[in-house]
């Protein structure tokens, strides 16, 4: 939170709180059934426009200015993934960002989702509600397909954390080998770079070597015509 020129409790950021549910039963033959389920809350932050940055006398809070541009990103990164849903494109740039990421099943996926969109009757904002409905007017056509939770024995939902933790490590390990891979290139860039160089000392020096060689063969001749000449005098 902080201050525009525009809105003195400005929300700098968007919201997302979650609640997980566990729900346990238990069988007749005495066996633990879990189930779980998700629900997020999101209070998206509102597209701080450049008004909200500039003030009457013109003096421009770059700060707020910086952190605008941050927000609208994110905007704009599910507004990219809700029209590629709803145009049907096979890929959906989920992993752009962290929020898309979060949202990733509430957009086309196995729940229920509900958007709601918040629109002012001011005239200095026809701008910015006209972009809102249209934002939900394309959100409005992604159909999303609900499904019941699957029920768990306990030991499968032991194993399924156990396979998340394993993947986890997995996933910093490819993570430092594409750092070290990363490095490897870079060092071979370097090399390729410095073998370039001397290559070319090399073609130059080669050069240098030819004309001193001809010179020398040219001395040479002049040389022995010079001495022959000098002989035949004598």
């Amino acid at each position: 939170v902080a201050e525009t020129f525009s809105n003195r409790a400005s929300s700098r950021s968007h919201c997302i709180f979650t609640i997980t549910t566990l729900i346990k039963e238990t069988t007749r033959d005495g066996q633990e059934l879990l189930k779980t389920a998700k629900l997020h809350l999101v209070d998206l932050a509102g597209s701080e426009g450049a008004d909200a940055c500039i003030g009457k006398d013109g003096k421009v809070n770059y700060q707020r200015k910086a952190e605008s541009t941050k927000i609208n990103l994110s905007l704009l990164t599910l507004g990219s993934v809700i029209r590629n849903i709803a145009e049907g494109n096979p890929h959906v740039p989920y992993l752009d960002s962290n929020l898309t990421k979060l949202l990733s099943e509430s957009l086309g996926g196995r729940t229920f989702t509900c958007l709601i969109a918040t629109v002012s009757l001011d005239a200095g904002s026809k701008e910015a509600t006209k972009s809102t409905l249209q934002y939900a007017q394309m959100a409005k056509t992604i159909k999303n397909t609900p499904e019941q939770n699957e029920r768990m024995t306990k030991k499968l939902v032991i194993k399924n954390y156990e396979m998340y933790d394993s993947m986890q490590l997995k996933g910093e390990e490819h993570a430092e080998q594409a750092r070290q891979i990363e490095e490897l290139h870079a060092e071979l860039a370097q090399k390729e770079k410095e073998f370039a160089i001397l290559q070319e000392l090399f073609h130059t020096h080669e050069e240098q070597l030819q004309t001193a060689k001809k010179e020398l063969r040219d001395a040479t001749e002049k040389l022995q015509i010079t001495s022959h000449e000098l002989g035949e005098d004598f």
